[in-house]
């Protein structure tokens, strides 16, 4: 009955944060601006030049304005992989299990909108349509029409946007504002590294934001009002301690790959998962030895 009432109390507190309903309503206005975009394409109504045309200015100021720390946006934009991202998260299998849950809850949708508006909109990347003498390009060229919205930036909101939903009711009120536009900010800060990196048009990101917080919302709610998801949240099934090790070993692998490009963000992401294991161990042994010392 406890859990029940402050399921029920959490939720009723997402429904009266104002904030978030604006961002969410915001955000499905650019879902809707950006459906009635492919319609129009797809209508022969607007053509892929006129999208990037009006941004090509834009894009390549952003992108000389940040190629002085080419090094730094590197690896930060790899944090829109929820190959590493997620790891760094992982402590809150630990802390907040509810919180980790509707992280996983907000996947298939998010994976199915990056995909749907990818393959619907089949718009170039920069390096797709720009010479490549014009801009900054850090890492890998990316040069395929897969361009809108932005992957990246998608996974970034939402991640963030799914923890916050569950995490912000347990603030006092007034804070709770203060905290989801600044854990939003950082997510716009390291979505810009896509731009950084020459692998998207601004739009892209403002598109990627908007359904990363649709998805981030859908995720929460889903995790808060359906039991379905509730075992992924409990630190006490086993098979979480194999697949944060499994992870861990993966990311080690990751780095070593790319040990020449100077990619540091992984190590955390690493480390953290690792952590995370060897304390799910370190629970089900001590589960183990009290079983047996109490059968």
């Amino acid at each position: 009955m406890t859990l029940l009432r402050a399921k029920e109390n959490s939720a009723s507190k997402l429904e009266n944060n104002t904030s978030l309903l604006f961002l969410l309503s915001i955000s499905l206005l650019i879902l809707l601006s950006f459906i009635l975009f492919l319609f129009a394409l797809h209508l022969d109504q607007l053509d892929q030049a006129d999208y990037w045309h009006l941004q090509v200015e834009t894009f390549l100021n952003l992108n000389h304005l940040l190629s002085t720390q080419s090094n730094l946006w590197f690896n930060l934009t790899q944090l829109g992989d929820a190959f590493v991202l997620l790891p760094l998260f992982s402590c809150l299998i630990i802390w907040r299990p509810q919180a980790w849950a509707a992280i996983f809850a907000a996947v298939p949708l998010a994976a199915f909108l990056s995909w749907i508006g990818k393959l619907l909109a089949a718009m170039p990347r920069p390096a797709a349509v720009l010479d490549h003498t014009l801009f900054n390009i850090v890492g890998p060229t990316l040069s395929s029409s897969t361009s809108l919205p932005s992957g990246h930036t998608l996974t970034l909101f939402a991640v963030i946007t799914a923890v916050s939903v569950i995490l912000l009711p347990q603030l006092p009120k007034r804070f709770q504002t203060t905290a989801l536009i600044s854990a939003l900010s950082l997510a716009l800060f390291l979505s810009l590294s896509r731009v950084a990196v020459g692998a998207h048009w601004p739009l892209d990101l403002l598109v990627g934001a908007a359904l990363g917080i649709i998805s981030g919302v859908s995720g929460a709610l889903l995790v808060q009002k359906q039991t379905r998801w509730q075992w992924l949240c409990a630190p006490k099934q086993p098979i979480l301690a194999f697949i944060m090790l499994l992870w861990a070993l993966a990311l080690l692998f990751h780095s070593f790959r790319l040990m020449q490009e100077s990619v540091l963000i992984i190590w955390p992401a690493a480390l953290s998962a690792l952590f995370v294991s060897a304390h799910l161990f370190g629970l089900h042994a001590h589960l183990f030895s009290s079983s047996k010392k109490h059968p």
